[in-house]
C-alpha cells in the first residue's frame, strides 16, 4: 500500500489539504478531484468542472470536528480514478519550529499520476520487476560502450586523414 502521513494544521482548508496531497504525492495538480466526507462532495470549482455547494478554501477540517481515525475519500483525476483514503490519527500541539503542512513519511514511490490508474499501475508493477530495470541498464551500459568506441574509432579515422 502506498502513503504519507501528513501533520497539517486544523485551520487549514480543504484546499490546502488537497494541495498538500498533490505535492506529498508529487503530483501536479493538473486534475479535477472531490472530497468525499460524510456522503458530501467538496472540492475546488475550474472552469468546466463539477461545481460545489461549498467554497473549499473556506471550508476548514476544523469545521468537521473529526474523531480518532475518522475516514474519509478523496479523488484525483476522475478519467484514472485515484481514489485514496484520508484518515484523522490524532491531534498534536502545534511545534512553532515545524512549517506546516509537513510530511512526516510514506511508503513505496508515488506512481506518476498519467500512468492510467490504480488498475494498469499494478498490472506494470506485476509486469516489471527489479530484474527488468537491471537488464535495461546493462544494455544501456553496453549501447554507450559501443557508441563511444566507434566515436573514438571515428575520431582515429579522422585523424589519419589530415
Amino acid at each position: 500500500m502506498i502513503w504519507r502521513r501528513l501533520l497539517i494544521t486544523n485551520n487549514s482548508s480543504l484546499a490546502d489539504l488537497h494541495h498538500a496531497i498533490q505535492i506529498s504525492m508529487g503530483w501536479s495538480n493538473t486534475y479535477l478531484h472531490q472530497f468525499d466526507i460524510w456522503g458530501k462532495g467538496y472540492g475546488i470549482y475550474y472552469d468546466g468542472g463539477i461545481s460545489f455547494s461549498d467554497n473549499a478554501r473556506k471550508v476548514y477540517l476544523q469545521d468537521f470536528k473529526f474523531r480518532i481515525n475518522e475516514k474519509f475519500a478523496y479523488e484525483y483525476n476522475f478519467f484514472d480514478h485515484w481514489e485514496h483514503e484520508v484518515r484523522f490519527e490524532k491531534v498534536l500541539p502545534l511545534d512553532p519550529k515545524k512549517t506546516y503542512p509537513f510530511c512526516l513519511g510514506g511508503h513505496y514511490a508515488v506512481p506518476p499520476e498519467d500512468c492510467g490508474g490504480p488498475r494498469v499501475f499494478m498490472e506494470l508493477m506485476d509486469n516489471h520487476t527489479s530484474w527488468d530495470l537491471e537488464e535495461k541498464l546493462v544494455e544501456a551500459l553496453e549501447d554507450y560502450e559501443t557508441e563511444k568506441d566507434d566515436d573514438c574509432l571515428e575520431e582515429t579515422i579522422e585523424n589519419l586523414r589530415y
